[in-house]
């Protein structure tokens, strides 16, 4: 006697997209190579001082720790401007040279170093790298007899507080018009929550910002 059993099937419907896997030391290169060099200082002060020589013991007037110290009093959009106070030490010539990949690595390296204190230098990577596929996209469109969406970007952030740090940041710098900013997170609002699955308007890119749990889930 044999006792047989079926399963029921659930069919879902879906689409799947290809998925290309960028790592930070090719999304620095792509950035620094664009037309005019217009994100070279969205890179941060860790990745253009790549090659300089900064020694990281605590001998000397000038070390790792003091240009640490230096770069973290200097974290607002407007110091770009004075290369994060490092004009002052000399260093521009050195900083605005072009980049090797010797010396992209070594500016990884200074990166992480200065990312172990504070995200406050990836912030201006994530805006420019949004600007990059915009303009990916807009470069794209010229060509099209009918214009696509502008569909929506989703940015995985470690929590909450990077979450609101990085929404103050895109509503300060990018234009409402072009992009419509959407945290997801529990401390949100379900009526805000809900923004993100209503169409944006056209030619309106959303930029979703939510944690790695909700990457995961």
């Amino acid at each position: 006697h044999s006792l047989q059993t079926t399963s029921a099937k659930v069919k879902i419907p879906g689409r799947v997209y290809p998925v290309s896997e960028l790592y930070l030391d090719e999304v620095a290169a792509t950035l620094y190579k664009q037309q005019q060099k217009m994100f070279q200082l969205w890179l941060g002060p860790g990745i253009l001082c790549g090659g300089i020589d900064i020694p990281a013991g605590a001998e000397g007037d000038w070390n790792e720790r003091a240009w640490k110290t230096v770069v973290f009093r200097h974290t607002k959009p407007e110091d770009r401007e004075s290369l994060w106070g490092l004009r002052e030490k000399g260093l521009e010539s050195q900083m605005l040279a072009n980049m090797s990949r010797a010396r992209l690595l070594d500016g990884l390296r200074k990166h992480d170093v200065l990312q172990q204190s504070s995200l406050a230098f990836d912030y201006p990577i994530i805006e420019a790298l949004i600007l990059h596929i915009d303009r990916m996209y807009k470069d794209a469109q010229k060509d099209q007899i009918e214009e696509k969406p502008a569909g929506t970007i989703l940015v995985f952030l470690p929590g909450w507080g990077d979450i609101d740090t990085l929404q103050k940041r895109l509503a300060q710098n990018f234009d409402p018009k072009r992009f419509k900013i959407l945290p997801l997170h529990s401390q949100v609002t379900p009526q805000q929550q809900q923004e993100i699955f209503e169409p944006a308007p056209s030619g309106v890119r959303k930029i979703v910002l939510t944690t790695n749990i909700a990457q995961a889930s």
